[in-house]
């Protein structure tokens, strides 16, 4: 029985030190990123014909990668 909460004592602090806030919206971001990316820029299976759809996209893939540079 100690030994089951010695183990878990360390896997609380590694989920601890590992917990960064606003892990899931960097993914979504990221998720975001990697689907233009691969549709659009890529690959190419949809052309891209609207201006304001490739602004919009190719802003939040800066600003994405400006997060994630700059994420502890």
């Amino acid at each position: 029985m100690a030994d089951h909460n010695h183990r878990n004592a360390h896997f609380q602090a590694l989920k601890a030190k590992f917990k960064v806030a606003g892990a899931r919206n960097m993914l979504a971001t990221v998720n975001s990123i990697y689907d233009f990316r691969n549709t659009r820029v890529a690959h190419q299976e949809k052309d891209i014909t609207d201006p304001k759809e490739a602004q919009q996209n190719l802003v939040g893939w800066i600003n994405g990668l400006t997060a994630l540079a700059e994420a502890p």
